[in-house]
């Protein structure tokens, strides 16, 4: 159980950090967003941050049903599926595009580059582990 409410709070505060963002906060985005080749950083808009911020509100509410609190409404079968995709992302997303995120990454010494491989891809490996837990556990 500790695993499901390890992950689930771990994706409610980047939700919350992502509605931060969306609503014109600006603390820590100069790391958080990637440099691109052409000097520039990424600047998502306010839309796809809202997509970011209520995805990973789903991503809880996913990750919660694990421990079984809404299986009287909804099939126990829909949150064991969609905690494997969650999982899978999150590996994905540690792996990385080869270019800019992640263990593979080619472009290091930016900002985000050094933030993405002290914080963001092991936070991604520690969210994948617990998955591993949490499915042998349950």
């Amino acid at each position: 159980m500790i695993f499901i409410y390890l992950n689930t709070s771990i994706f409610i505060l980047l939700s919350a950090l992502h509605f931060y963002w969306m609503f014109g906060g600006k603390s820590g985005m100069q790391s958080v967003l990637p440099d691109l080749e052409n000097g520039k950083t990424m600047r998502p808009s306010q839309f796809a941050t809202a997509v970011v911020a209520i995805g990973l509100l789903v991503f809880a509410f996913i990750c919660f049903g694990m421990s079984g609190n809404f299986s009287n409404v909804i099939p126990f079968k829909f949150f064991t599926i969609g905690n494997y995709c969650i999982a899978a992302i999150f590996l994905l997303r540690a792996i990385g595009d080869f270019k800019y995120v992640g263990l593979f990454r080619k472009i290091k010494n930016t900002t985000f580059g050094v933030t993405d491989k002290k914080y963001f891809t092991p936070l991604c490996i520690l969210i994948f582990i617990d998955y591993i837990l949490i499915f042998l556990l349950s």
